[in-house]
C-alpha cells in the first residue's frame, strides 16, 4: 500500500484529512499515518476511501507511488485568486495526466513504415497541383456536388 495514492486521491477529490476521515470514520491522526506509510489500513478503510474519493481500490492499492511531477510545471492564470487547495488540486491532476500519459507510451509500439522515393520530385510541380486542387474545390460545381 502506497499513502502516497491515497493522498493523491484524497486531494484530487478536494478533501482535507480531517473531512475524509470524518467521512471515512477514522481519526484525522490515523489518515495523517496512513498517508505517510505508518500504519497500513484494513481493507474495510480502503474500500471506504475509495468510495468517498470516487477511486477504484486497485488505484489506492497500487504499490508504485506517483509520478514526480514539479509544482512548478503546472502554471496559474491570476494566481493571487486561485486557493492553496486548488492549486494542490490542479498539480495533482496535472500529476495524474501525466502519469497516465507516461503508461500509455510506454505500451505503444513503433509501427514500421517505408515510404517510396519519389525519383522525379519537382516542388514547383507538386505546388501547382495543389493550387488547382484548392480551385477546384471553390467552384460552384464541387460545392454542388456535396450537397
Amino acid at each position: 500500500m502506497n499513502g502516497d495514492r491515497i493522498r493523491q486521491a484524497r486531494e484530487l477529490a478536494s478533501f482535507t484529512q480531517t473531512e475524509l476521515a470524518a467521512r471515512v470514520g477514522v481519526p484525522q491522526a490515523a489518515l495523517a499515518q496512513i498517508e505517510s506509510g505508518v500504519y497500513s489500513p484494513s481493507d474495510a478503510i480502503v474500500q471506504a476511501i475509495a468510495i468517498q474519493t470516487g477511486f477504484d481500490v486497485s488505484f489506492l492499492r497500487n504499490p508504485e507511488p506517483p509520478i514526480d511531477f514539479p509544482v512548478g510545471s503546472v502554471l496559474y492564470r491570476a494566481q493571487a485568486r486561485v486557493s492553496a487547495r486548488d492549486k494542490n488540486r490542479s498539480h495533482r491532476f496535472a500529476q495524474l495526466m501525466f502519469e497516465l500519459a507516461e503508461r500509455f507510451r510506454s505500451r505503444l509500439r513503433s509501427i514500421p513504415v517505408t515510404l517510396p522515393r519519389l525519383v522525379d520530385y519537382d516542388p514547383t510541380q507538386l505546388q501547382e497541383q495543389q493550387e488547382a486542387r484548392w480551385v477546384f474545390l471553390q467552384t460552384p460545381q464541387f460545392r454542388t456536388w456535396l450537397m
